[in-house]
């Protein structure tokens, strides 16, 4: 795959290219406004079934869930089964290999309008697992079951992980206030906003998810720590949008405050490095890890790249342009298929849930269906590429 062809340009992330390759593209959801502000539609960012808020109890049910604990995340389900595409004593038969779904995920593949990989899984066996499209379109890489995407909002679910597992060691108190852990923010924030809020999107901290204004100089941010510090920085700047606890609104930056309250309270350990060794490893991810626009673009690695589409449709590269959801504890974590399995099948319980997570060219889902005890991983790395696939396989299922 060597070659001139197949080598990234030195990176340039200037607003203007980033403009000439979202804006006019057909279907294209992402749009950059008069004052700057790149905005996405609601279902971007969702993070529970639609119309659904993350309640505190749900929330909290989560967070005390006995798998989240570092020392008993193994114990509690074992190890997942890698399973087969064979049929199971009540599997829908539509879920199955040459099923409605299955043929459904093809025709959208031969159209070119979905690239990636979906699981489906029912009572920890596979059910249907699939690849379509390619990796890196530049260099004709084909997506396989093992390529690790950037997941966007799952990366929260990580973060949830190691704020739990805090709480259980005393580290840290769900009514413990930002300051407590964080210096420089406003009285406001410092003394009144809590970790359980900012676990349940009611902090009123940090810009409106559907309103994600830039960072300015945050385009020279290279390494992971960098981009932590850089926007927590930015974030201690900002006011409040309401009164803490007094509404619901999706906050990214809410939870980049939570990374930072890791970093902090586990001084021997990055916050990246504390999701590795406690997260990741214990639950036997093999392939997740976070990693640096450079490291993105190099082809030896089994990453996908972002795609969006330009003005005339066509899809295009687009991770040399823009890196913004790259490390965050928001949104930057990368994880195959597999792994993200192995982390649902150990910590969802009896409760449905989506998890949704977008940037542009990205979009990923996690479903658990709990009647019927289905679980389904959708990764795509073409920009907003994943509802179809929900919305199909939610019609088929329910």
């Amino acid at each position: 795959m060597g070659g001139v062809a197949c080598e990234f340009p030195k990176k340039s992330r200037s607003r203007l290219d980033f403009d000439r390759t979202l804006t006019g593209g057909r279907q294209n959801p992402w749009r950059r406004e008069p004052t700057g502000r790149l905005t996405m539609p609601h279902r971007h960012i969702r993070s529970t079934s639609p119309g659904a808020q993350p309640s505190r109890r749900a929330v909290l049910t989560l967070l005390g869930a006995a798998p989240l604990a570092a020392g008993t995340m193994l114990a509690a389900s074992g190890s997942a089964q890698a399973g087969t595409d064979s049929a199971r004593p009540g599997a829908p038969e539509a879920l199955l290999p040459g099923g409605e779904f299955d043929r459904y995920l093809a025709r959208l593949a031969a159209q070119d309008e979905f690239s990636g990989t979906v699981v489906l899984r029912q009572r920890k066996r596979t059910l249907l697992r699939r690849s379509h499209g390619f990796a890196n379109l530049r260099c004709s890489i084909p997506n396989e079951p093992d390529t690790v995407f950037c997941t966007a909002s799952i990366t929260k679910l990580f973060t949830q992980a190691a704020i739990a597992q805090l709480i259980e060691q005393d580290k840290v108190a769900s009514d413990g206030t930002v300051g407590t852990y964080l210096d420089g923010f406003p009285p406001e924030i410092a003394d009144v906003v809590t970790v359980e809020q900012l676990l349940t999107h009611t902090s009123g901290i940090g810009r409106p998810a559907n309103q994600m204004v830039e960072i300015p100089g945050s385009d020279e941010w290279d390494g992971l720590d960098e981009i932590l510090a850089g926007t927590l920085d930015y974030i201690r700047g900002l006011p409040l949008n309401f009164p803490p606890g007094s509404q619901y609104e999706y906050s990214n930056d809410g939870y980049t405050v939570l990374g930072g309250i890791v970093d902090q309270v586990c001084e021997e350990l990055s916050y990246h490095d504390y999701i590795r060794q406690h997260v990741f490893r214990p639950f036997g991810m093999t392939n997740s890890d976070f990693y640096t626009a450079a490291q993105w673009g190099d082809i030896r690695r089994r990453l996908a790249r972002p795609h969006a589409q330009d003005g005339t449709g066509q899809w295009v590269d687009i991770g040399d342009v823009s890196n913004s959801y790259l490390g965050t504890p928001a949104g930057g974590a990368f994880a195959d298929a597999q792994d993200l399995v192995r982390f649902v099948e150990k910590t969802f319980d009896d409760t449905e849930r989506h998890v949704h997570g977008g940037a542009p060219g990205l979009s990923t889902d996690l479903i658990w269906f709990t009647e019927s005890s289905v679980l389904a991983v959708i990764l795509s790395n073409y920009d907003h590429a994943a509802q179809p696939v929900v919305t199909k396989l939610q019609e088929l299922v329910k």
